[in-house]
């Protein structure tokens, strides 16, 4: 059987319909169903503080149960929560809500899910509100930016284009205020880091990705922002990466061209939870101005393992599907044309692996 072929946002871009990809509008972060019955829509928000308080909320039409199994089946509407304060209180929170449904508008960011969760905005400012458990988040984002399509913004898996993802950066970074409630104790923070993304589609991504990474960093006045995804075997394990570079506001790098190498393969560890395998050290290089902008991804510190199948119990020494997030040091040697400039510091990464589980590979 002769395998598919995803055609990437950066290659639709030369469709003939597709004349202006990069033009974004307050509907790109609106809601997008359409009557397909295997839609499915996330809306995802990070922050932290320099005082060490960190923060990531996904909230999805479709839960992580949904997502990953049947699309035919009714959409349950789910959230995913992590938390942690500066002394190392955490808060991992994976829900389903059958009993609820999730409103949303189809001209701007703006959805409710119950006394959940909600949030409304549109560039450059957005309010998120979010309650569960003993966590209750309230934050106002004002972006610092624009926001930023890759390419068409759109993945499509199959000829006629019907099958298809979109991933759309609302809030590349984000000066972030508002307060958190961890147990009854309220922190309030102002000049925190904020970051918000939108993504829907009609795939099940169980069938569509098979690994992937994704982060983000604010380093000086450089923003960075990149995934790779690596898709399963009936795709013959197609690359698609996807990269952002700016300074301050201007975009440096919009690209879907570079390479993701793990520059020590005895360095791995495995998460807490999923036991998912994941290296400690990732190199990436990008082309630019004659030479290359170079990223090292280092010392990673797991805040988050989320088990996406929580009610599926497997032996210890089993993989399950997982995703995880990360706080890591980050160097980028950015190539400009007054000379090299090197930059240091902190990024959130996340690591997804979407296989079958499997007995961990260290390797």
């Amino acid at each position: 059987m002769e395998n598919k072929h995803i055609t990437s946002q950066f290659d639709a871009c030369a469709l003939a319909y597709c004349q202006f990809p990069d033009i974004v509008t307050d509907r790109d972060d609106a809601f997008h169903y359409n009557d397909d019955p295997h839609h499915f829509e996330s809306w995802y928000f990070d922050v932290h503080t320099d005082d060490g308080y960190k923060m990531a909320v996904l909230v999805l039409y479709r839960d992580w149960i949904g997502m990953f199994g049947d699309l035919d089946k009714t959409a349950t509407p789910g959230i995913c929560l992590n938390v942690e304060t500066s002394d190392g209180d955490k808060r991992d929170i994976v829900r389903s809500y059958p009993d609820l449904k999730l409103e949303a508008d189809y001209e701007q960011c703006d959805f409710k899910l119950g006394n959940i969760a909600w949030c409304k905005g549109k560039y450059p400012n957005w309010h998120l509100h979010i309650e569960e458990d003993d966590v209750v988040l309230d934050v106002n984002l004002m972006a610092t930016m624009p926001s930023w399509k890759p390419g068409t913004g759109t993945m499509y898996y199959n000829e006629k284009l019907t099958e298809y993802s979109s991933h759309f950066v609302a809030v590349p970074c984000a000066i972030a205020d508002g307060t958190l409630t961890v147990a009854g104790k309220t922190k309030e923070f102002k000049n925190g880091h904020g970051y918000h993304d939108h993504n829907f589609g009609n795939v099940v991504p169980m069938s569509t990705y098979y690994r992937w990474h994704w982060g983000r960093a604010e380093v000086d006045d450089f923003i960075l922002n990149f995934s790779h995804v690596i898709a399963p075997k009936e795709y013959d394990f197609q690359v698609l990466p996807q990269l952002l570079l700016s300074k301050g506001d201007q975009i440096l790098l919009s690209t879907g061209t570079f390479t993701d190498t793990y520059t020590d393969t005895d360095n791995i560890s495995v998460s807490s939870i999923t036991r998912t395998p994941y290296p400690n050290v990732i190199k990436i290089e990008v082309p630019y101005n004659n030479d290359h902008v170079k990223i090292v991804i280092s010392n990673q510190t797991e805040l988050a393992d989320n088990d996406l199948i929580p009610d599926v119990p497997l032996p210890s020494e089993m993989r399950k599907p997982g995703y995880i997030r990360l706080m890591c040091d980050v160097e980028i040697s950015i190539p400009l044309l007054e000379g090299i400039k090197v930059v240091k510091g902190k990024m959130i990464h996340e690591l997804g692996d979407l296989r079958e589980p499997s007995v961990v590979e260290l390797k």
